[in-house]
């Protein structure tokens, strides 16, 4: 009995000290393959098809390619008719006179030239008026406006005989009208902001009373 017993003690003890029962081993779960993003890219084949390659090697056509593809903005139009009114009810067309569309003010090119004041005077009547007397003068500041002016024009024309111009194909946006006159001994000179908006056929009348100079 005490034999049996010992041997019982023995195994107890064994088991608290040595661990007898092993836990087993658990085998460490391997990490999930993190998925590489599929990168998609228009391209045109050869041919002028839209198509679109992906990294995987895999592509389609693209039937949303002519919905994607940014159209090109509507051009405009502007047509213009000018005329002088006089007091005793004459109309005298603007006629055969230059018309540009400038990027910039024609009196800002003429202060940035030199012409800043007329009789101490700042608006952009006297700066005109500063500019028509140089001009009848001769002062070699009026080449230097006038090649200011040029390099600002964007486009250009001239008017009929009846005092009517147009400009077709137009990009949209903003511009500054320059144009002068001069009839029966009066000048005039305008210097219009306007602005043409896509596929806008705008129509503006030139006359004394929208002149940013008139005598």
């Amino acid at each position: 009995m005490k034999k049996l017993f010992s041997i019982i003690f023995i195994f107890v003890l064994s088991f608290v000290v040595f661990g007898q029962t092993k836990k087993p081993v658990q085998k460490a779960t391997p990490a999930p393959t993190p998925k590489i993003p599929i990168i998609e890219i228009d391209a045109t084949t050869k041919d002028g098809k839209a198509v679109i390659l992906r990294s995987d090697g895999t592509w389609q056509f693209n039937e949303n390619a002519a919905a994607l593809t940014p159209q090109p903005e509507k051009q405009a139009s502007l047509e213009i008719e000018g005329a002088i009114i006089f007091k005793n009810g004459d109309i005298v067309p603007i006629a055969r006179s230059p018309i540009a569309l400038l990027n910039e003010s024609a009196v800002t090119l003429i202060k940035n030239a030199g012409i800043k004041e007329y009789n101490g005077k700042t608006s952009d009547f006297d700066i005109l008026t500063a500019f028509v007397f140089a001009n009848i003068r001769g002062n070699a500041v009026v080449n230097d406006i006038a090649n200011s002016i040029k390099a600002h024009v964007i486009y250009n024309t001239e008017t009929d005989f009846n005092g009517k111009a147009s400009f077709t194909k137009l990009t949209p946006g903003k511009y500054y009208l320059f144009a002068a006159t001069e009839a029966r001994k009066s000048q005039a000179i305008w210097n219009l902001l306007i602005e043409i908006k896509a596929g806008e056929r705008l129509k503006v009348v030139l006359d004394q009373n929208n002149a940013a100079l008139a005598f």
